[in-house]
């Protein structure tokens, strides 16, 4: 058994708006993102159109293009005592990826993440673009990228963010965090 004979998307949310859709407790690891759209985005969840809470989830191992752990296309994804660790994108968002939708992160993990082939935006930890990040509580440490950062926010021809808040939250050896 190897990473390559597992599914792209160890969890897949598609159009689910309804409240108190919850993942709560899982350990989600080795999915493997490597093929065309949409199965290069999130090996560990893919979020397009859908709003989810992640409780008490690990994700590790992951590997994507885009977003190795999650990547939320015009979602809403909570993550509240969670852990994202040793995840790993070839483009950006080596933890998270977000395409015009909304992290929220309260008292979550995210190291040991990597972003293989970052130019100066990076996204090791999360890359955001054209959507909001929210953070309380939450260390970001220990996450790679050739160049660029461990958190980035992009507007590009897009809309801009909502917003971006970072409160309470220890950023460390990222080089540079944001």
């Amino acid at each position: 058994l190897n990473r390559h004979d597992n599914s792209y998307h160890v969890l897949r949310a598609q159009g689910l708006v309804l409240p108190g859709t919850e993942v709560d407790g899982f350990y989600i690891a080795d999915g493997d993102a490597g093929a065309a759209y949409p199965h290069q985005y999130g090996a560990g969840c893919l979020i397009q159109d859908a709003t989810v809470i992640f409780k008490h989830c690990n994700f590790h191992h992951c590997v994507a293009g885009f977003g190795g752990a999650v990547a939320n296309l015009k979602g809403h994804a909570t993550f509240v005592n969670c852990q994202i660790n040793g995840n790993r994108c070839t483009v950006y968002g080596g933890g998270l990826y977000a395409d015009e939708g909304l992290f929220s992160l309260t008292n979550c993990l995210l190291t040991g993440n990597a972003s293989d082939q970052a130019d100066h935006a990076g996204g090791s930890a999360i890359h955001s673009l054209g959507g909001s990040l929210e953070l309380e509580c939450c260390t970001v440490a220990d996450n790679y990228a050739p160049s660029g950062k461990a958190i980035v926010t992009l507007t590009g021809t897009f809309p801009p963010p909502l917003y971006v808040r970072i409160e309470n939250c220890i950023l460390y050896n990222g080089i540079p965090e944001l």
